[in-house]
């Protein structure tokens, strides 16, 4: 019975992978495209929230390790969407 479930698991995240795979393609081939590289609603809500990517950028050039560890934070999401669910199977959760 457990094995079942991590064999299911298994099969989930292939597919998953399967679908990621043709989202990156079709993301790079977007890219190709003449699409603005700034989103205006995302600007706009950074503006509205306050957030200046400047004065972020400024701040954190001074810090090269606070730089690594925001790749490292940054560099690990993907990794995570995968493992988490995994995991959580794992231990029945």
């Amino acid at each position: 019975m457990y094995f079942g479930c991590i064999n299911h698991t298994l099969i989930a995240t292939a597919i998953i992978g399967r679908f990621l795979k043709r989202a990156l393609v079709q993301a790079s081939q977007a890219f190709g495209q003449s699409f603005p590289r700034r989103d205006s609603i995302l600007s706009n809500t950074d503006v509205e929230l306050g957030f200046d990517w400047t004065a972020m950028l400024v701040w954190f050039d001074p810090y090269p390790s606070l730089t690594e560890i925001g790749r490292y934070f940054y560099d690990s999401l993907a990794p995570q969407q995968l493992i988490v669910p995994l995991v959580l199977v794992l231990f029945r959760r």
